[in-house]
């Protein structure tokens, strides 16, 4: 008598193959986790780079303004101590400093890109100046100084 076991014989990868496999995938992973680690430093680096450089320019621009507003301010005062004609004088000037002011304003204006974000990211500083594009309330041109 013979007794007849059905053998099934599996084709396929074996469970070392699969390990192996899923071993190389792990590694695959890890070497591009640490690729995308390093990108997003440097990214960070190049953020931070930017943020100083829009400090400088806010200071650069607050600078400006500070200056062109003190300088139209002693120009006024000034007119005042002075004859009639040496007067029409320093305001002929005092509105050429208004005119470049405003120029000015529209310039950074002109070149600061609008925002598509409502809130600002943590920890910035509203750094927009209010003086650059709003006319003084006396209708005179001059921005209020910043007092950067």
């Amino acid at each position: 008598m013979r007794i007849v076991l059905p053998f099934f014989h599996r084709s396929g990868p074996s469970l070392g193959d699969k390990l192996d496999a899923a071993l190389v995938l792990l590694r695959s992973m890890a070497s591009t986790q640490a690729t995308m680690e390093k990108k997003l430093m440097s990214i960070s680096d190049d953020i931070a780079a930017l943020q100083t450089a829009v400090t400088s320019e806010n200071t650069v621009i607050g600078s400006a303004e500070t200056l062109l507003a003190g300088l139209n301010q002693q120009l006024m005062d000034l007119a005042a101590q002075v004859d009639p004609t040496t007067a029409a004088k320093i305001q002929s000037l005092t509105q050429a400093i208004n005119a470049k002011t405003s120029e000015l304003a529209a310039a950074v204006a002109a070149n600061t890109p609008a925002t598509t974000s409502t809130t600002a990211p943590a920890g910035a500083a509203d750094t927009t100046s209010a003086s650059a594009t709003q006319p003084a309330a006396d209708g005179s041109g001059n921005a209020p100084a910043t007092g950067s």
